[in-house]
């Protein structure tokens, strides 16, 4: 089970241990993503964040949903970079350059 680490006000969710190790890793596959493709990081992350969009229309879910259902079929360098688009697209949302 997992314990609050913290609490923003009263009534607000805690956040749990869980969801923090996640985006650790997910910032982690970002970071790598943006090594390993250099100067082609921000053209690969439109891309993706444009398959990842549609996929979350189409299937109805959240763009994280769409993004770790297209990485459980991906290899693993792919599913980074999915991964990695995920993290651009929630944290500067569209129309953003992203990688900057």
């Amino acid at each position: 089970m997992s314990r609050p680490v913290s609490k923003a006000g009263a009534g607000a969710p805690a956040i749990d241990e869980r969801r923090i190790k996640m985006a650790a890793k997910l910032y982690e596959c970002r970071d790598a993503a943006k090594t390993l493709l250099g100067g082609q990081y921000a053209p690969k992350m439109r891309q993706w964040g444009e398959v990842i969009s549609g996929k979350a229309r189409e299937s109805g879910c959240s763009e994280l949903a769409a993004a770790v259902a297209l990485a459980k079929d991906a290899d693993g360098f792919c599913a980074m970079v999915i991964m990695a688009a995920v993290v651009e697209m929630t944290e500067f949302g569209e129309g953003v350059t992203l990688g900057t």
